[in-house]
């Protein structure tokens, strides 16, 4: 059986280290936040499990876990709206509540 891939195409090659381990911050952050976009637009609401979601399919990871919590910075996305919470879905992050979030309409 297949899995079919639901968030589109893998993103270009990454500066990858090994096992698909990103270690540039910048680009790590703006491919998330490239697809959270996509993802909020598409489904109207967006959060970090979405994202973690993604990563996982694609056998990608932060080099530094933290930057999992700079993806949705209101000081870098100008209009970005919290929408409510929700408990995690992600296992490690033991049920704890996480934001959900609408990115503004794309200017056209």
């Amino acid at each position: 059986m297949t899995q079919t891939n639901m968030f589109g195409p893998p993103p270009t090659k990454p500066p990858e280290g090994h096992d698909g381990v990103i270690n540039d911050e910048k680009y790590f952050l703006r491919r998330m936040r490239e697809i959270a976009e996509e993802i909020s637009h598409r489904c109207g609401q967006v959060d970090c499990d979405d994202l973690r979601e993604y990563a996982a399919n694609k056998g990608i990871e932060p080099k530094n876990p933290n930057w999992w919590g700079l993806i949705f910075s209101a000081r870098e996305i100008p209009g970005l709206l919290q929408v409510g919470r929700k408990p995690s879905r992600w296992s490690s992050n033991h049920s704890r509540q996480i934001f959900v979030w609408r990115f503004p309409p794309r200017r056209t």
